[in-house]
C-alpha cells in the first residue's frame, strides 16, 4: 500500500506542476484544479505523514517530503482564495442585476469565512515549510511566532444588566454622567442619563451604551471624521452616515440617520478620542463596505478619493499594513487606496514581510467580522476590563 501511495504521490506531484502553471477564470475549471491538487496533497501526505498505530515505531522525518507537502498546501490555499474571489465577483454582478441584498449579504458572509479559513491554511503551511528550511528559516519562524501568538484573550461579555468598568471609565473621561453637571442647561435630563456625543443629547442610561471604536461601531454604516481636515490637534469631529438604509432609519425618537449625517459631535469637556483609532475605523469601514458590496459603496469610495478628511501629514498606521488591509480580498481600486495611504502611513524599524502583512491583515479582518457578527447574533456587550475572568480563544495553528 505504501508503495502504491508513493507512486501516486510521485505521479500527482509531477502532474501538479502542469496544474500549477494553468491559469483560468472559469469557476468549474478552478474547482477541477483544486480537486486534483487536493488529491495530490492527500496522496503525498499518506507517504510523508503516515498514520501509525500507538504501539508502532514512528517513521524517520522526511524534510524534503515535508517541504513538498507544505508547498502543495500553500498552492491549494492560494487557489482556494482565488476561487472564492471568483465567487465574490459573481455575487457582485448579481447584486448589480437586482439580487436581494439580504440573500447576497448571507452569501458574502459565508465567502468571507471560507476566505479566512483558506488564509489560515496558507499561514499554517507557510510556517510548516519554514520548519524544514534551515537555520535562517527557523530564525524567521521564531520571529513570526513572537508576532502572531496562538492564543488571544476574549474581550466579549454577555450583557448582565450592569455597566462594565470600562464603560464607567469612558463616561468619567468624557464627563458623560448627568451627575457631573449641575448647571441649568442640563436640568431637563433624566437623573440617570448619560450623554451621547453623536446625538448631542441626554439619554436614559438603561438604553445607552458606550461604543468601542475598535472593533468598529455602527457596523460600518458610518464613522467619525474631523470637521476641519487642517485642524491640529483635532478637537472637532462630525458623524458620517454612509449607508442609505441607516439614513432612513429612526435611531432615537425624533431623530433619523439623515439627521446625524454631517452633524458635529458635542463634547462636554476637553477630552477627545485618539485620532489614530478613528482613522483606523474610517479605513476599515471603507474597506468593509466594499468587501461586502454594500449598496452605494462606489459613491462613498469616489467621495473619499477626492476628499481627505484627516489632517496630513499624520502617521497613523504602517503603510504595508494599510495596503494589506485594503487589498486583503483581492486587487482593489489602487488609485483610491493610495490616497488613503499617502501622508498617513509609516514604516517602523521592525519591517513586516509580505506574508506577515497578509496574515496580520487577515487576523484584523477576521476579528472585526467575528466580533461584529457575534455581537449582532447574541446581543453581546464588549467589556475591556481585564480584571474580569477571561476565557482563551484558540487562534490559528503555528
Amino acid at each position: 500500500m505504501a508503495a502504491t501511495d508513493q507512486d501516486t504521490a510521485t505521479n500527482s506531484s509531477s502532474s501538479s506542476e502542469s496544474i500549477l502553471d494553468t491559469t483560468t477564470t472559469e469557476p468549474d475549471t478552478t474547482r477541477r484544479i483544486l480537486a486534483e491538487l487536493q488529491s495530490a496533497f492527500d496522496a503525498l501526505k499518506r507517504v510523508v505523514e503516515p498514520e501509525v498505530a500507538p504501539d508502532q515505531e514512528q517513521p524517520e522525518p522526511d524534510p524534503q517530503g515535508s517541504i513538498m507537502l507544505a508547498s502543495l498546501g500553500i498552492e491549494i490555499a492560494y487557489r482556494k482564495k482565488e476561487a472564492i474571489q471568483l465567487e465574490r465577483d459573481t455575487v457582485a454582478k448579481q447584486r448589480k442585476a437586482g439580487a436581494k441584498d439580504r440573500d447576497a449579504d448571507e452569501i458574502v458572509q459565508s465567502q468571507n469565512q471560507r476566505y479566512f479559513s483558506a488564509g489560515s491554511d496558507l499561514w499554517r503551511h507557510q510556517t510548516s515549510k519554514m520548519r524544514f528550511g534551515g537555520p535562517s528559516q527557523l530564525d524567521e519562524l521564531d520571529k513570526w511566532k513572537s508576532q502572531f501568538p496562538r492564543k488571544a484573550k476574549s474581550r466579549w461579555r454577555p450583557w448582565k444588566g450592569r455597566d462594565s468598568r470600562w464603560r464607567r471609565d469612558a463616561l468619567a473621561y468624557y464627563k458623560g454622567n448627568y451627575g457631573d453637571h449641575h448647571d441649568e442647561s442640563h436640568e431637563d435630563a433624566p437623573h440617570n442619563a448619560t450623554w451621547c456625543h453623536i446625538t448631542g443629547s441626554w439619554h436614559s442610561s438603561d438604553f445607552h451604551r458606550a461604543a468601542h471604536i475598535v472593533p468598529p461601531f455602527l457596523d460600518d454604516h458610518g464613522f467619525v471624521v474631523p470637521v476641519d481636515a487642517k485642524e491640529t490637534p483635532i478637537t472637532q469631529w462630525r458623524a458620517e452616515i454612509v449607508s442609505p438604509y441607516l439614513q432612513k432609519d429612526k435611531l432615537v425618537p425624533g431623530l433619523y440617520g439623515k439627521d446625524i449625517h454631517g452633524k458635529e459631535l458635542v463634547f462636554l469637556n476637553e477630552n477627545r478620542p485618539v485620532p489614530r483609532f478613528l482613522y483606523f475605523h474610517f479605513i476599515m469601514a471603507l474597506i468593509r463596505i466594499k468587501d461586502i458590496q454594500r449598496l452605494g459603496w462606489e459613491a462613498v469610495w469616489a467621495r473619499y478619493h477626492e476628499q481627505r478628511p484627516f489632517p496630513t501629514p499624520s502617521k497613523y498606521m504602517r503603510e504595508s499594513m494599510l495596503l494589506s488591509l485594503a487589498t486583503h480580498f483581492g486587487t482593489t481600486h489602487m488609485h483610491v487606496v493610495e490616497t488613503w495611504i499617502v501622508d498617513y502611513g509609516f514604516e517602523s524599524p521592525l519591517k513586516l514581510t509580505e506574508d506577515e502583512s497578509v496574515e496580520a491583515a487577515r487576523r484584523v479582518h477576521m476579528a472585526v467580522v467575528e466580533r461584529a457578527e457575534r455581537a449582532n447574533r447574541l446581543g453581546m456587550y464588549e467589556d475591556s476590563d481585564d480584571s474580569d475572568d477571561e476565557s482563551d480563544l484558540d487562534s490559528e495553528e503555528e
